[in-house]
């Protein structure tokens, strides 16, 4: 069974920064980290994306970001929280760079974050684009940190800096490759296709072996349904090895076409502090919903077992943070006896209108998943890994 602390419950992950950029990005992203490790050494950060004159995000404000985040979790020492879930919970406090300073003690209080990495970008008479960046406490809004870097005038950069971000390029990287490793396999019985499907993640055993898990039960699902109806795994045989840089997860599933038009005009998002905890830690999670709903959090491991953490309504567009609106702290725990726990969160929204659905406080993911397919269609879910350790 997954691990709980029911005093409150454990949390997970969203897929790291993305990888990769022009080399004066790169120069510049682990100068910047360089300067803010130090001073933010055993202290909780976050990085949200570096700004333009005029407010507004562009795809280099955001790539700065992901790299400054990459560097401070490579010098260690420091606590990095995730860049989505901070930007979406400073969203719902209205607050944003500039109001950083202002509103530092509650988006600290909020967010659990200490400091603050905020960012600009301005570009020059000669297309040379200066990086200035500020370590701020929330606890005073005071800068503890500064540091600045120039990006020499090139095509792809001015491409990066006038292109508008339309989404977080950590959602971008963590949507590649869902549909790839997965086909059809000659298994027969159980009133259903069996599907075989793979993933390898890269990283720590504990929080690979989580997200290569997850990926690949997306696969099979994915592979199973129809475009935009994922199927519904009705049962599984999953295993894995540790490989190379990571972990690699297989399984053989057991998927049936979902309803005929799962989660019209509902989706479901879940977001998290951080992927990598300690046993005891707290955390924090945001669920935001398309429609009304009732929407319930299970924590499961990697064999599919699943715990009902939390359930509550959340309202359409409106985040849901937790603990904040949950009213339960949450915390994270590993199993007596062991060193790490891979595991993962489900939140399942049910459009409301109708009375709460009861599902099952303890199951198999998919029974749960089966419980909400005979729902009917008006249902969605979402999904993250995530790493526990002493």
């Amino acid at each position: 069974m997954p691990h709980l602390l029911y005093a409150a419950c454990a949390v997970l992950f969203l897929a790291g920064p993305a990888s990769g950029g022009p080399a004066s990005v790169e120069r510049a992203a682990a100068r910047l980290a360089a300067s803010f490790a130090g001073p933010a050494s055993g202290r909780a950060v976050a990085v949200i994306p570096f700004r333009s004159p005029d407010g507004s995000i562009s795809l280099l404000g955001g790539m700065l970001a992901d790299r400054v985040t990459a560097g401070l979790i490579k010098a260690g020492g420091v606590t990095v929280l995730d860049r989505r879930y901070i930007s979406r919970v400073m969203g719902e406090l209205e607050l944003g760079a500039a109001g950083v300073t202002e509103g530092g003690g509650e988006a600290g209080r909020f967010t659990g974050a200490q400091y603050l990495v905020a960012g600009s970008l301005l570009r020059g008479a000669d297309g040379a684009i200066t990086v200035s960046a500020r370590l701020v406490s929330t606890a005073d809004g005071r800068a503890a940190a500064s540091g600045s870097a120039v990006l020499p005038a090139e095509a792809g950069l001015d491409y990066l800096y006038t292109r508008i971000s339309a989404a977080d390029s950590e959602a971008e990287a963590a949507a590649g490759g869902i549909y790839g490793g997965a086909y059809y396999s000659d298994r027969d019985g159980g009133g259903c296709r069996w599907v075989r499907a793979s993933s390898h993640m890269p990283g720590a055993p504990a929080l690979a072996k989580a997200k290569a898990m997850l990926a690949a039960r997306r696969r099979a699902a994915v592979f199973a349904g129809m475009p935009g109806r994922p199927a519904i795994i009705i049962s599984e045989e999953a295993g894995g090895r540790r490989d190379g840089d990571g972990w690699t997860a297989a399984l053989e599933a057991c998927a049936r076409p979902s309803g005929p038009a799962q989660g019209r005009g509902l989706a479901a998002e879940l977001l998290l502090s951080r992927e990598i905890f300690a046993a005891g830690e707290s955390a924090s999670a945001v669920i935001t919903v398309t429609a009304p709903a009732y929407v319930f959090l299970y924590n499961t491991d990697p064999g599919g077992a699943a715990a009902l953490a939390y359930r509550g309504r959340a309202e359409a567009g409106r985040p849901l943070l937790l603990p904040r609106d949950g009213g339960t702290e949450l915390k994270a725990a590993v199993p007596e006896g062991e060193t790490c726990s891979s595991e993962a969160f489900y939140v399942f929204a049910v459009k409301a209108g109708g009375p709460a659905p009861e599902p099952p406080a303890y199951s198999s993911l998919s029974s749960v998943f089966s419980f909400l397919d005979a729902l009917g269609p008006d249902w969605a879910w979402d999904a993250r890994a995530f790493s526990v350790c002493r």
